[in-house]
C-alpha cells in the first residue's frame, strides 16, 4: 500500500489561490464543469447574484474568467474545439425571463456572440444542449408558449438556423447519428428524431433507450411482435430482425444497448412468467443483422448500471454506444430478504458473465465509462476498470477537505478524470490521471491507494 499522496495546488472560487481569491465571502457554488484537453471551464455562481465562467489549467493556473449578465442563472457549459458555449436564463422584468446561449473563445475567453432563444413568463430553467458538431449546436429550451423547442445555432456566429417544437419530458441524454439526433421521452410516442440540417422531426414508439451503430439508431419496438429497428433519421426506418430471445415472454423493456465489433448487445428487462411480479435482466448479444441471439442473465427484480446523473460526455448507461470487450455492471437482486448487490463483469467476446462477491454498498455507487476505461465512484472513492482486460486497474480514496463527500466525477478528457464539488461553498477541483488515478492536481485533498481493498471487497482481480 502506497503512502498518502501530497496535494499539489488548491482551487478556491474557481481559480487558484495564487490568483488572489481566498476569502470565504467571495466563494461561490459550482454547477457544471466541462473539461477539454488540459483545461476545464466551470460555471460558478457568486453570492447568488452573478454567474461567471472560469477556465483553469490542469496545473491550477487560471486561464481566464468572464462574467455573465447580471442575474443570469446558468447550468450548462459545453466546449467544442475553439468555442465554449454556455446557456443561461435571467429575469428581465416581472414575470419575464430570457433564455440565452453565449459563446466565448476557448483559449482566452473573448466573447464571440450571444443569442436569445426565447422569452417566457416563468424561468423554466436554463437551455440544455442536445448535441453539436463543427457547424452547429442544437439547444433544447423553453419556448414562448411555455412548452419546449429545439433550436440549431450556427457555431460561428450564433445565427438560429431553425427552431422546432419538441417534447418537454426529455428522459435521457440524446444520441447523435449520421445527420440526426434522437432522444427519448416519458410518454408515447417516446422516441423523437430531429434532422440536424433542417430540423424536420419524426416520432416512433420504442421499448426503451437505444444506441448508435454505424450511424443508425438501434432500438426495440412492438409489444406483441418485438423487432429490432434501425433509424437513419426522420422517415428513415428499417426493420433489422424479430427480437424473440425468450419464447415464453412477450414484454420487454430496453434499458440500453451498445455495439462491440460486429455485434450488438441489448440490456433488456422482462417479467418472469412463473415469478410475478419479479423481472429479470439479461444482456442479449446478436450479430449486426439481429441473428444468433445469446442471452446472459444479470439478475432478478432490479438493476442499476448508474447511480445519479451521468457525467457529461460519458456513457449514460454501462452499455451505450461502442464499448470494450469487458463491461462492468452493478446487479441488485431481491428474491427473499434484503437486496443483494454485486459487481458483474460481462465478456462480450465469448458471451459470459463473471460474478463478484456480494457488496451491498454498491447500490450507492455510480458507474460510468469512456473509451477503454470504466469508473466506479462513491463519495471520495474512485475505482477504475480496464475494458480490454476486465481487470481492476486502480482505486483511490480521497479525504480532506470535509466536503469531499460532495465531489462528483465530471469529465474524462485527455486521459484525465476531473472531479469537482457540485453546489458546494467553494470549488474544490481535483484532476487525476486515467487510468492510474495518480494526482495531477489534488488541492487540499489527501489521496490514498485502496486498490487491494477494493479487489477484495468486490471479488474481482
Amino acid at each position: 500500500m502506497s503512502a498518502p499522496m501530497k496535494p499539489v495546488w488548491t482551487l478556491l472560487c474557481g481559480l487558484a489561490v495564487a490568483a488572489g481569491c481566498s476569502s470565504q465571502s467571495e466563494r461561490g457554488s459550482v454547477f457544471a464543469l466541462h473539461a477539454h484537453g488540459e483545461y476545464a471551464t466551470i460555471v460558478e455562481e457568486r453570492n447568488g447574484q452573478s454567474t461567471i465562467l472560469v477556465t483553469i489549467h490542469e496545473s491550477g493556473r487560471l486561464a481566464w474568467r468572464r462574467p455573465l449578465p447580471k442575474g443570469a442563472v446558468a447550468d450548462y457549459v459545453h466546449v467544442h474545439g475553439d468555442v465554449v458555449v454556455v446557456s443561461y436564463a435571467r429575469r428581465i422584468a416581472e414575470a419575464s425571463f430570457e433564455h440565452s446561449v453565449a459563446a466565448f473563445a476557448t483559449s482566452r475567453g473573448a466573447p464571440l456572440w450571444t443569442r436569445v432563444l426565447a422569452t417566457t413568463a416563468t424561468q423554466h430553467g436554463s437551455p440544455d444542449f442536445l448535441t453539436s458538431d463543427s457547424a452547429r449546436i442544437i439547444a433544447y429550451h423553453p419556448n414562448d408558449s411555455g412548452q419546449a423547442s429545439a433550436s440549431a445555432l450556427r457555431m460561428s456566429d450564433g445565427q438560429i438556423l431553425w427552431t422546432k417544437p419538441v417534447r418537454e419530458d426529455r428522459l435521457v441524454a440524446p444520441a447523435m447519428g449520421a445527420g440526426f439526433v434522437a432522444y427519448e421521452g416519458l410518454a408515447a410516442p417516446k422516441l423523437w428524431v430531429l434532422d440536424l440540417a433542417t430540423g424536420s422531426t419524426d416520432t416512433f414508439d420504442t421499448l426503451g433507450t437505444g444506441c448508435i451503430v454505424q450511424g443508425e439508431y438501434i432500438h426495440l419496438r412492438g409489444l406483441a411482435n418485438t423487432v429490432i429497428s434501425a433509424l437513419g433519421g426522420p422517415n428513415k426506418e428499417r426493420v433489422v430482425a424479430p427480437f424473440r430471445p425468450f419464447p415464453d415472454r412477450l414484454v420487454y423493456n430496453l434499458a440500453s444497448c451498445a455495439s462491440y465489433k460486429d455485434r450488438i448487445a441489448f440490456v433488456v428487462d422482462s417479467p418472469e412468467p412463473a415469478r410475478a411480479p419479479l423481472h429479470s435482466t439479461h444482456v442479449v448479444i446478436t450479430d449486426r443483422n439481429g441473428g444468433a441471439p445469446r442471452a446472459l442473465a444479470l439478475g432478478s427484480d432490479m438493476h442499476w448500471g448508474l447511480r445519479g446523473d451521468p457525467p457529461r460526455e460519458t456513457q449514460s448507461l454501462p452499455l451505450h454506444g461502442e464499448v470494450t470487450r469487458f463491461v462492468p455492471y452493478i446487479s441488485v437482486t431481491q428474491e427473499t430478504g434484503p437486496p443483494s448487490a454485486r459487481l458483474l463483469v460481462i465478456d462480450l467476446e465469448i458471451g459470459t458473465v463473471k460474478k463478484g462477491i456480494p457488496y451491498d454498498l454498491l447500490t450507492q455507487y455510480r458507474l460510468f465509462g469512456k473509451g477503454q476505461f470504466w469508473f466506479l465512484s462513491r463519495r471520495g472513492d474512485i475505482v477504475v476498470f480496464d475494458g480490454n482486460s476486465g481487470d481492476l486497474r486502480a482505486a483511490v480514496r480521497i479525504s480532506a477537505p470535509a466536503t469531499v463527500a460532495k465531489l462528483e466525477p465530471s469529465h474524462i478528457a485527455a486521459d484525465k478524470l476531473w472531479l469537482y464539488e457540485r453546489g458546494g461553498n467553494g470549488a474544490n477541483t481535483i484532476v487525476l490521471s486515467a487510468p492510474s488515478l495518480k494526482p495531477v492536481s489534488a488541492g487540499r485533498a489527501v489521496i490514498k491507494d485502496v486498490t487491494d481493498e477494493y479487489r477484495a471487497a468486490l471479488g474481482v482481480p
